[in-house]
């Protein structure tokens, strides 16, 4: 049986472990939210690593969430909470709907920030620069994946294009890159997923459309954190409603946290997208 364990904290490294061929491999920057240690032995494997699993058909799937026939689980060990990812009976199972692809891991965030952790998802497009990501904050439809197409198209990379796990415990607030959940259905024939490093947040951008040319502009305080404190709520909000007041509480109290560090990170500014515009000439400044 393959296995892919999946912490997902700074500190201790990620591990990659197939069962059947023993071999580990680790990726610095994720561990547990819980805090626990992840496995030493494995500490000393390559900092970065591109993981392809073969899917049944003999194809490799791209995403995480593109494993059809594995399910997302959330375990305990002797090292505290791991999600993991494990091959599922045979035959091909009903489409499963992207929330559910994402529910283990917004649980077990959700439990790490209840218990302190400065960690949050959030929904936006990282755009990856020099000095870091640029993260665009949008409603959904305002063209994130579509500037997230045209930056890749000029030559750019997009870590994320969907959920972003923000840490803002030290200086810098850091975002993990995880997968683009949507795509679970999609045929990813021949592909394979990077684990991305962590990148420090460069820039936060409240994405609309220009009407007439791209631009960058400066935006409203009151409308850049209020597109800020969409992006945080996202993902969090559907399970507010589920706790208890005291620990509701405590969650609504950290995405206001959170989204006060991001309108900290960079002046409010709005990036009014164009189709016909050149990203890297907008951005030139950020680059």
């Amino acid at each position: 049986m393959s296995e892919l364990v999946l912490p997902l904290r700074t500190g201790s490294p990620l591990i990659v472990r197939d069962s059947a061929a023993g071999r580990p491999g680790c990726l610095n920057r994720l561990a547990l939210l819980t805090g626990g240690k992840v496995r030493d032995a494995v500490s000393a494997a390559s900092p970065q690593c591109e993981i392809t699993v073969e899917a049944p058909s003999g194809r490799s799937c791209s995403e995480l969430a593109a494993w059809r026939r594995y399910a997302l689980l959330l375990d305990r060990d002797n090292d505290g909470f791991v999600i993991t990812l494990r091959k599922g009976e045979t035959g091909s199972p009903p489409p499963i709907p992207v929330g559910l692809w994402q529910l283990g891991l917004l649980t077990a965030c959700i439990s790490a920030v209840l218990r302190g952790a400065r960690i949050l998802p959030v929904h936006g497009a990282l755009l990856a620069v020099s000095k870091g990501g640029l993260l665009l904050c949008g409603q959904s439809g305002m063209g994130k994946s579509t500037t997230s197409r045209r930056w890749q198209a000029a030559g750019g990379s997009v870590p994320a294009d969907d959920m972003v796990l923000l840490e803002y415990g030290g200086e810098e607030v850091i975002a993990h890159p995880l997968p683009t959940w949507s795509r679970c259905r999609e045929s990813l024939e021949g592909a394979s997923y990077p684990f991305e490093p962590a990148l420090p947040v460069a820039g936060v951008f409240a994405l609309a459309r220009g009407e007439e040319r791209e631009e960058l502009k400066e935006a409203a305080s009151r409308e850049f954190f209020m597109s800020i404190y969409s992006a945080c709520c996202c993902f969090a909000s559907p399970l507010v409603r589920l706790l208890p007041q005291e620990e509701r509480e405590r969650l609504l109290a950290a995405i206001r946290e959170t989204a006060d560090r991001l309108a900290e990170v960079s002046p409010p500014t709005a990036l009014f997208a164009h189709l016909d515009g050149n990203l890297q000439k907008t951005l030139k400044d950020y680059l």
